[in-house]
């Protein structure tokens, strides 16, 4: 995690560093180069203002006289202009020349740049002009400044007959012009320098910053993960000491206080549920008490109710076989059928005991399933028939030979139709099928009764349990449970599912 973030905070500082530096780099070659032009303009200006005074000079004299090769020659401004532009040809590093608009003189007619600065000088707005040309002969600095007829001037221009060009306005441009590439070059290798510089102490100042950065935030969060995992792996006993600034050792003051607090608060937890652990444990041994009590009443209920209920089945045989009197003989009918559903709840009483128990015995064989369901539904066809209600059963037309007791299958098999007639309306039908399924055979019991509620499934399984029905009054709500006990000491299951229409669908698997 830390690799990570290691790696964004060090993206962000070169990032971040990079353009502060690439500022600073484009800054200091801007100021370079300006102070190069500021340089080459005042180099400039010296050689303007150098010959514009000697000009002034010479013309203060109305010329003056130089010695030639056969006396003295008389020279003006304008001599003076001509022979100093002439003379820097070649042997000074500089050249100048005197710019004239519409002038004739191949000497005084002025190039592209020089009347561009003339148009602009006239204006007035600018007292020089200047630009940095590429040459065949490398980069040249040129420069203009305005040429205004003095005071001075008209002497000269007097003894000539040309007093019709003195004037105030400007006549003409002073044009100079001389090499930049010595500057340029220096500039070139300054910008090497200091990109060089700014690289070097840019890789500095992130090194530096780097040992901070780990110093003082990665390596205290390493601490504080490493810790945090071995709180995670159940170790309470855990401290940090960040030292690193007065920040963290706040942060690893609040921390240690947390995990002291977890400690005591895991402490206290692992008591309380200790205790209820074992309170739990003895609820669950009373519990276990309770049950083996309720069973072991229901076992010795059951048992003591079978002698008197076999007493008075044969008391009724008796009464039935001495007594020919036909009021007489219906009530025994009356006393026969009740001893017959009180003989059925004992029995059912009895076999849940054994279920829960585990001393419910099965007497396995290989037999015919087929035969079973149909021998179910003739035992609860007298039920189907008061209810009127029919089932439905189309029987296999082969044999479904599987290991099961008989009688305890056919006793599950008339539970669950016995529950789907009570619950069927009048003129219903109940329907029955059988199928192999993957390994198993399927009994599926469907009826179009009310249905099951969701939060009901499961709780029809249960002993005792009879849903909010006014048919369901009926029994003790022992069918299911125990039809769920047989299925399951076969091995098997059952569970209840949907069909297309209101109703509800019970179904048996037993492993084939």
């Amino acid at each position: 995690m830390f690799s990570n973030l290691r790696r964004k905070m060090i993206l962000c500082l070169i990032l971040i560093l990079g353009m502060c530096w690439g500022g600073l780099f484009w800054w200091m070659i801007s100021q370079q180069e300006k102070f190069l032009n500021e340089q080459l303009r005042r180099q400039a200006r010296g050689i303007y203002h150098y010959i514009i005074l000697t000009r002034q000079w010479i013309a203060s004299y109305d010329g003056v006289y130089v010695s030639g090769g056969k006396g003295y020659d008389l020279v003006t401004p304008s001599d003076f202009s001509y022979q100093i532009a002439d003379f820097s040809k070649g042997r000074m590093p500089f050249s100048v020349k005197i710019a004239v608009p519409g002038s004739d003189n191949p000497f005084h007619m002025g190039d592209e740049f020089e009347t561009k600065a003339l148009k602009i000088l006239k204006r007035g707005r600018v007292l020089e002009v200047w630009e940095m040309a590429e040459t065949q002969k490398g980069t040249q600095f040129r420069y203009c400044a305005p040429l205004i007829f003095e005071d001075e001037c008209i002497g000269c221009h007097a003894r000539k007959n040309d007093s019709s060009q003195v004037t105030d306005d400007m006549v003409g441009c002073v044009s100079i012009s001389f090499s930049a590439d010595p500057f340029m070059n220096r500039i070139s290798g300054n910008k090497k320098y200091i990109f060089l510089y700014l690289l070097a102490s840019l890789g500095i100042v992130l090194f530096l910053l780097f040992g901070m950065l780990r110093s003082f935030v990665l390596r205290p969060l390493n601490q504080l993960t490493s810790a945090a995992n071995r709180i995670h792996e159940g170790d309470m006993a855990v401290r940090v000491s960040l030292e690193a600034s007065e920040e963290w050792r706040r942060v690893g003051a609040s921390f240690n206080q947390m995990v002291e607090s977890l400690s005591n608060q895991q402490e206290i937890l692992k008591n309380e549920v200790k205790k209820a652990v074992s309170d739990l444990a003895q609820a669950y041994e009373k519990l276990q008490r309770t049950e083996k009590y309720r069973s072991d009443f229901f076992s010795n209920i059951t048992h003591e109710l079978r002698t008197p209920i076999t007493a008075l089945k044969g008391a009724a045989d008796l009464l039935g076989k001495k007594c020919t009197g036909k009021d007489t003989l219906t009530y025994i009918g009356i006393l026969n059928r009740n001893i017959e559903k009180l003989s059925r709840m004992v029995r059912d009483l009895l076999d849940c005991a054994k279920m829960e128990s585990g001393e419910l015995e099965l007497e396995k064989g290989l037999d015919d399933l087929a035969e079973v369901i149909e021998d179910a539904i003739l035992m609860v066809m007298p039920l189907a028939w008061d209810c009127n209600v029919k089932i439905s059963y189309e029987a296999s037309k082969e044999k479904i030979l599987i290991s099961f007791d008989r009688d305890r299958l056919e006793q599950a098999v008339s539970n669950l139709l016995s529950n789907a007639i009570k619950f069927s309306p009048e003129g219903s039908s109940i329907d029955v099928s059988v199928a192999r399924k993957e390994g198993e055979v399927v009994v599926s019991v469907e009826d179009y009764g009310p249905g099951i509620p969701e939060d009901e499934r499961d709780l029809v399984f249960r002993k005792f349990f009879r849903r909010y029905n006014e048919k369901a009054t009926e029994g003790m709500g022992l069918g299911l449970a125990i039809a769920k006990g047989i299925v399951e000491a076969h091995g098997g299951r059952i569970w209840i599912s949907d069909p297309q229409h209101p109703g509800v669908i019970l179904n048996i698997s037993l492993p084939f």
